[in-house]
């Protein structure tokens, strides 16, 4: 049933989002506490499956357990409850929760969980509760510290959340181990689990986009989009940038306000026409704007007739999460709520027809819903991407005075930012090296 679970959960966020990940692989074997943070509800933990090959068990509040289906769900996952005061359950319940913790553990499983507690909205982490740090040194002094236990971080970064077919990064960091802590624990288990969250925090802290506040995300993006990329994904090149940012305001506040002015104008200026940096100077071609126009025609005539197939799934669906879900459990609600009614209507749409028509049309019909469902994805991408390309022809291209002005200055701060990006990696490379 868990295999089950995960192929079609997997499948769920493929069909919302274009799922990417990096960071060093995990490894297949050894037990193993996979922590996250957490801000796109149910959604976080089935991302945490695209990671890696292992199926892990995941912690979860009490009263998930509790709601009809999704509940049945979570327990078919092997899921572990955890009680909390908030919900008004009996706490003394959860020594049967990390009885069942240490021995998943015991035996080299895995357990997810995230840290900070509960979801949120908020771009930035939460306090952390020490739970994940009294489940593996537990576990660590169940097995008289001979278990080779990982704490694996994962940070989880949505392009925008909401949004059909944005992108999703998984962002693997390195594994932190709590062996090191066996003689604190020994002497003030209490002392040593406040110390291990603080590790953990660490840990997490270097694979997740933390901006200094919300005013700042937008230059912080631009500046992602100027910088080498060298093979990094998006969520890495912010992580840079929002560092190099922190230290050259400790050095140069005021030449950090003027990059960070310089950035927010470029970026503003850019949404306002639709194009992206690099098309300022990177105008298609005919013949490619042509294909691009026949590729955007055809899928925007595809994306309407799947959409109008599937119209009595995506409305009900978009009802109930914007009407009942808080902000950062929208997307759930859409996808668990699209999940439920799609094979009824899928089921329904066949069985009306073969009554009026016959098995041949009950076949046609299921047949062709099914295409239809599994190919709103790919045409929808194929529209969002002929529509950039249409774009970049008509308006980007150095010239007309707007784009000359814009692209002088992104060539500015292009050659800012790999000059900054370029000293302050030979900072960190000094500051590394042991004396």
């Amino acid at each position: 049933m868990y295999a089950l679970i995960k192929f079609y959960g997997q499948a769920l966020i493929r069909s919302f989002y274009q799922v990417r990940s990096s960071g060093p692989a995990i490894k297949d074997q050894g037990a193993m506490i996979l922590v996250s943070n957490h801000s796109g509800g149910l959604v976080d933990g089935g991302l945490i499956w695209f990671v890696c090959q292992r199926n892990p068990r995941f912690i979860g509040k009490y009263t998930l357990f509790k709601m009809p289906i999704l509940g049945r769900i979570v327990k078919a996952t092997g899921a572990i409850p955890i009680y909390r005061k908030k919900d008004k359950v009996d706490t003394s319940k959860n020594k049967g929760s990390f009885d069942a913790i240490h021995a998943e553990l015991g035996q080299g499983g895995t357990i997810g969980m995230f840290p900070e507690g509960e979801g949120g909205s908020s771009p930035f982490l939460r306090p952390f509760k020490t739970g994940a740090a009294r489940m593996g040194l537990g576990a660590l002094a169940v097995k008289d510290w001979s278990l080779d236990l990982r704490i694996q971080p994962v940070g989880i970064y949505y392009a925008d959340r909401d949004r059909y077919r944005s992108n999703l990064f998984a962002w693997r960091g390195d594994p932190i181990s709590f062996d090191h802590l066996r003689d604190l624990y020994e002497q003030s288990p209490i002392e040593a689990a406040k110390r291990a969250t603080e590790e953990i925090r660490a840990a997490l802290t270097k694979c997740v986009v933390q901006y200094e506040s919300p005013e700042e995300a937008p230059a912080m993006l631009m500046a992602a989009e100027l910088i080498p990329h060298k093979g990094r994904l998006l969520p890495e090149r912010i992580h840079s940038c929002v560092a190099g940012m922190r230290r050259l305001r400790e050095i140069a506040p005021s030449r950090a306000r003027t990059l960070r002015d310089g950035l927010n104008k470029l970026s503003t200026e850019l949404q306002q026409v639709g194009i992206h940096a690099n098309d300022l100077d990177n105008r298609p071609g005919l013949s490619a704007t042509i294909r691009a126009g026949v590729l955007l025609a055809s899928s925007f005539l595809l994306r309407w007739l799947i959409w109008a197939a599937w119209l009595p799934v995506i409305v009900p669906a978009q009802v109930i999460s914007r009407r009942n879900a808080p902000a950062d459990k929208v997307v759930t609600f859409t996808i668990m709520g699209a999940s439920f009614v799609s094979p009824l209507w899928l089921l329904g749409s066949a069985l009306w027809l073969g009554s009026k028509y016959g098995a041949t049309a009950s076949l046609v019909t299921g047949l062709g819903l099914l295409l239809a469902a599994f190919s709103a994805a790919p045409v929808h991408d194929i529209f969002l991407r002929n529509q950039a390309t249409l774009r970049a022809r008509f308006e980007g291209g150095a010239r007309g005075e707007r784009n000359l002005r814009l692209l002088a200055l992104r060539d500015h701060l292009k050659k800012t930012l790999t000059r900054r990006s370029s000293a302050f990696e030979r900072l960190k490379l000094q500051q590394d090296t042991p004396a």
